[in-house]
């Protein structure tokens, strides 16, 4: 018996390993027979030889482009091998700049076609020479053009962006304050006006602007900016141009040291655009949660500084903000919102908020019991004001502002 179990084993022992050598076999079979993998990974690069020759010149397709009417800008030419090539085109006046890359033989609208967006923070402006440098990898030559923007990108596209307010577009006037120093730069839209504190007609008004409240057209596109430390003396400064256009609105005070009666309650001043500007807001979305708004904020290095937009809504429809009368300080008789900014920071900064998110202000909370509804609903915004505050009672506070805008769907993002 026991020979007999010994004879099954050994029969099951050489069918097994007769089954794996077989397995292994076509296994091995298998993986000699497949084709190896010998794509590369990543892009491909080809630089330029000894020999390399530029076969047409470098030149525009349009060399006076105006991107606000749908142009679009390109750059040809032709090489004498396929070659890995950089193309940079540099704003003279913005210090914008956009870049296309590629590998071929030449340059056509197939892999370079510019709509006037830009790489980065600056934009392209109107009337602004643009250099164009073509580099090759592997070489020191290099190729130039240069062309004129007529007129920069249009950034209103319906049912997506609707631009807030541009300072190119903005047409000041004089508050009549007697400390204002807004100036009137003509040549657009009287529409488009931004008004300063102290009003002669608002008394109540605590503070003003003692180191200017301007659209500044900066020498140079320039601006300086004091970084300052805890007790008011200066660290170090910083250069900074404009984000768009050549225009930026700059707030500075110290709360209450500028009355009469010395009175702090944070207030510094405030700006902002009326509903005569208000209308041309076309487009926004009814849903708030939809809706973000869009502004860059510049920081100066004041510890203290608050920036708060207020959006007032006109909640019975009848084409103005309702404001009340001296008695009640003015206070709004409609839905205000308001979203506040801690300007903790030193530079140029995109922010962004949903429509959604935003809390009625205080003035927003007594609306309520006049003519608001409490529902926001922002396509019935018929003002928009910027309000710069001291967090701290007799606190330093400065803050720049520049390009606003409202996106439906998501933030607005100008490298999109």
């Amino acid at each position: 018996m026991k020979l007999k179990q010994d004879k099954m084993s050994i029969l099951k022992f050489n069918i097994t390993t007769s089954l794996k050598m077989t397995l292994l076999f076509f296994c091995l079979v298998f993986i000699a027979s497949c084709k190896r993998n010998n794509d590369p990974i990543g892009p491909a690069y080809k630089a330029a030889s000894s020999d390399f020759k530029l076969l047409t010149a470098l030149q525009a397709t349009n060399p006076a482009v105006n991107f606000s009417i749908g142009e679009t800008e390109s750059f040809t030419a032709e090489f004498s091998q396929e070659v890995t090539w950089t193309l940079n085109l540099k704003g003279l006046r913005s210090g914008a700049t956009k870049m296309f890359t590629g590998l071929s033989d030449k340059l056509d609208v197939s892999n370079n076609v510019w709509t006037g967006k830009h790489d980065g923070l600056y934009f392209f402006r109107s009337s602004e020479q643009v250099v164009a440098t073509l580099t090759l990898l592997g070489s020191k030559l290099f190729f130039t053009d240069t062309i004129n923007i007529v007129y920069s990108r249009s950034w209103d596209i319906p049912g997506e962006i609707v631009t807030a307010f541009t300072f190119e577009k903005l047409a000041l006037s004089s508050s009549g304050g007697a400390n204002s120093k807004i100036r009137s730069q003509g040549g657009w839209s009287t529409g488009y006006t931004f008004f300063d504190g102290p009003f002669t007609d608002y008394p109540t008004y605590k503070a003003t602007f003692p180191t200017g409240s301007d659209m500044i057209t900066a020498k140079n596109n320039e601006i300086e900016s004091i970084l300052r430390d805890i007790n008011g003396d200066t660290i170090t400064t910083e250069i900074a141009g404009s984000v768009e256009g050549d225009r930026f609105y700059r707030m500075a005070g110290q709360d209450g040291i500028y009355t009469s009666t010395g009175y702090s309650d944070y207030f510094i001043g405030g700006c902002g655009l009326p509903s005569a500007a208000v209308g041309h807001l076309y487009d926004i979305d009814s849903n708030a949660s939809n809706v973000y708004f869009n502004i860059y904020v510049y920081g100066t290095g004041d510890p203290n500084s608050k920036l708060v937009v207020n959006f007032d809504e006109d909640d019975n429809r009848n084409g103005v903000p309702d404001s009340g009368v001296p008695s009640d300080n003015y206070a709004v008789y409609e839905d205000e919102y308001a979203w506040a900014i801690q300007v903790d920071w030193v530079g140029w900064k995109l922010v962004s908020t949903k429509y959604s998110d935003l809390p009625l202000s205080a003035d927003g909370v007594n609306a309520r019991k006049k003519m608001g509804n409490g529902i926001l609903q922002p396509q019935l915004i018929s003002k928009i004001g910027l309000v710069l505050l001291s967090s701290a009672k007799g606190g330093k506070a400065s803050v720049i502002f520049d390009f606003a805008t409202f996106t439906m769907g998501k933030p607005f993002n100008p490298n999109d």
